[in-house]
């Protein structure tokens, strides 16, 4: 991607995600969702920087972001949980011995 599409897309990226968190942020679980969110973001991200992002992991996050978009924060919840799982365990992965004979 070019320089200039890949600081446009940062900064939606950003965009959305300072809208997703702000919104129904009023709302019972809200804040729960929020935070699972950002906590698999930053794992994900992880996963991603140490080259051991599972696209489980990837498809979890996008579910979690879909749900608190969509004010749903049980699923929202549910999905990041399942995204922090899959990065972790990627990472683990990644620091096994590899296999060779």
């Amino acid at each position: 991607m070019p320089r200039k599409g890949m600081v446009v897309a940062c900064v939606a990226l950003a965009w959305l995600t300072l809208g997703v968190a702000h919104a129904g942020a009023d709302r019972p679980g809200a804040p729960q969702a929020q935070e699972a969110l950002r906590q698999a973001e930053q794992a994900v991200r992880q996963a991603w920087e140490q080259r051991a992002l599972w696209t489980t992991a990837q498809e979890a996050l996008e579910q979690a972001r879909a749900a608190v978009a969509s004010g749903d924060y049980a699923g929202a919840v549910r999905s990041a949980q399942l995204a922090i799982e899959q990065a972790q365990l990627g990472m683990a992965q990644s620091r096994y011995p590899r296999f060779t004979e």
